[in-house]
């Protein structure tokens, strides 16, 4: 469980040197420049929509199994609610 962790600790300053001159090099590198604005652009971002509230009378009109009725919104009652056929044990 704790195998990798383990590993970790065995990791030695000469093996990250090795590493990085293996994978860190310059055609691998992508160099960025910060530049700010001083007058950003910001996207607005709506508040978040009450989900119990959209839900609440929420009825789908996808049939479930083939049946044509409302099956609540949890596995237990999907479970209950469908049959499975033989092709799919």
């Amino acid at each position: 469980m704790f195998l990798q962790h383990d590993r970790l600790a065995d990791v030695q300053p000469a093996d990250l040197v090795r590493v990085a001159k293996a994978y860190f090099k310059p055609s691998n590198r992508t160099v960025g420049y910060y530049i700010p604005d001083m007058a950003p652009d910001r996207t607005v971002v709506p508040a978040t929509p009450d989900l119990d509230a959209n839900l609440r009378s929420y009825t789908t009109k996808v049939s479930a199994c083939g049946l044509r009725r409302s099956i609540p919104p949890s596995p237990t009652s999907r479970a209950v609610s469908c049959t499975r056929s033989s092709r799919m044990a």
